[in-house]
């Protein structure tokens, strides 16, 4: 796939045409093989914390195809960097969910481990305006945000994510993923809200997240914020499945 996009990359730099790529690997899914061929460094699950599974087997094919991903990402931006069409392209790269079957998180001190995945970008330099602050809050919902911005000039509008490199702004991570308090999940310098429909709030205690004794009047506005962006994505995509746009053809 990545040798693939490279080749794509390339030949839309010949005909001089710009060119989205959007790719998914399952690399990363059962039933967790590496391609034949491919050399395989050594990985060790048990130098893994003590939350990891106990399935040894499971864990070591888990790390040997996560490798395989991660090299073959690798390759892509080395061919990339020295390629003249380089200069021009930027690249974004993420994980859909963590390795969450190597470990296991027995409560919701962990949250940000738990559902939390590397976002990469990989920017030339003219065309970024500046440094992002790497300890920001991000979700998925800020990548293409980020890249119109970026490539096109585009600012996000409200609710719609935010442009990772721009300055200011609140710095949240939301998911819509479904917990004991019903959908939704927010991270943020503050702490935690777990559930947007029955909202836990944690705080942050020593790098962990621990229950917050009362309710807390930072969490409750930005969970209110996450949970209204969540609603208006929600709408956007029904909207738009309902009422697709005219091709103009009979």
């Amino acid at each position: 796939m990545m040798r693939y996009a490279s080749e794509l990359l390339a030949e839309a730099d010949r005909r001089g045409k710009h060119l989205l790529l959007f790719m998914l690997s399952t690399t990363n899914h059962p039933p967790y093989h590496t391609p034949a061929g491919y050399a395989l460094r050594p990985v060790d699950p048990t130098a893994l914390p003590a939350h990891r599974t106990p399935d040894t087997a499971l864990a070591r094919s888990i790390l040997e195809t996560y490798q395989y991903a991660n090299d073959s990402l690798g390759g892509f931006l080395e061919r990339l960097v020295a390629a003249p069409w380089g200069q021009r392209t930027i690249v974004a790269a993420t994980g859909d969910h963590n390795t969450r079957s190597i470990f296991e998180y027995p409560d919701a001190s962990r949250l940000d481990l738990a559902y939390g995945v590397p976002i990469l970008f990989r920017v030339p330099a003219a065309l970024r305006p500046a440094d992002p602050e790497v300890g920001a809050w991000a979700s998925h919902r800020d990548i293409f945000p980020t890249l119109q911005a970026l490539a096109l000039g585009i600012e996000p509008s409200r609710f719609a994510g935010r442009n990772l490199y721009a300055p200011g702004g609140p710095s949240m991570a939301t998911s819509f993923v479904a917990g004991e308090g019903g959908r939704g999940l927010m991270l943020d310098q503050t702490g935690a809200v777990w559930g947007f429909e029955r909202p836990r709030h944690l705080l942050w205690r020593d790098g962990r997240l621990q229950p917050a004794s009362e309710p807390v009047p930072e969490l409750e506005a930005a969970g209110l914020r996450a949970r209204a962006g969540m609603a208006l994505a929600d709408w956007r995509v029904r909207h738009a499945a309902l009422h697709p746009p005219s091709t103009g053809q009979d």
